[in-house]
């Protein structure tokens, strides 16, 4: 199911995962004691911050045929091969994504999604652990680092011949590509989702 990966796509160990980065709670002063429901509200906090000024939700997300119409059938060199999407909700959230497959002519795969998370964004504190954190590391592997990417707050990781770049467009959607090809290759591809075309559905649904 699309939403279990959306709501679920941080579940587990988040040091394990790909670009989780560090958890809020390890940017806090180590010598200053912090209880668990101090910690959970700061990073709700700074999850609010991040995801918009007036806290405002979105009664439904967009419909996903609206996000799968940004897909380009073709760019940065790359043809893209799959396409699926849905809206789904569970426990009173709902969520769209698409996600797709692009190749390059020696059949290196790179996946992207887009997903609407306008119903309830801090969904994103599960699977999104750069959230409300500054990060800037290198090593002989390769990155990671908080950014931004076309006006947007991103993080952007390079391992070896392994690239990732997530966004969050509009404090709303979460934007994502990652595969086996340079860093330059992931960004013209994002490029070419039309961002601005996403940013400006940042209000639909959105109850005034």
């Amino acid at each position: 199911m699309l939403l279990t990966f959306a709501v679920c796509g941080g579940c587990g160990d988040p040091a394990d995962a790909p670009g989780a980065g560090p958890t809020a709670t390890e940017a806090t002063d180590p010598d200053t004691p912090q209880s668990p429901q101090d910690a959970i509200a700061d990073a709700m906090d700074q999850i609010q911050d991040a995801f918009g000024e007036d806290g405002r939700r979105a009664s439904a997300p967009v419909n996903f045929r609206d996000l799968r119409a940004l897909v380009p059938e073709e760019a940065a060199g790359l043809t893209r091969t799959e396409i699926e999407g849905a809206t789904e909700g569970a426990m009173g959230m709902s969520v769209s994504r698409v996600a797709s497959t692009f190749e390059d002519d020696a059949g290196t795969d790179v996946e992207v999604d887009i997903v609407d998370l306008g119903t309830f964004p801090q969904l994103t504190m599960f699977g999104v652990g750069w959230m409300g954190v500054t990060i800037d590391r290198e090593s002989s592997e390769g990155y990671e680092r908080t950014t931004e990417f076309e006006g947007h707050r991103a993080y952007e990781e390079v391992r070896g011949d392994y690239a990732e770049l997530q966004v969050i467009v509009a404090g709303r959607f979460l934007v994502s590509a990652e595969g086996r090809v340079p860093m330059d290759t992931i960004k013209d591809l994002l490029r070419a989702h039309g961002l601005a075309a996403l940013a400006a559905m940042r209000n639909v649904n959105v109850e005034a």
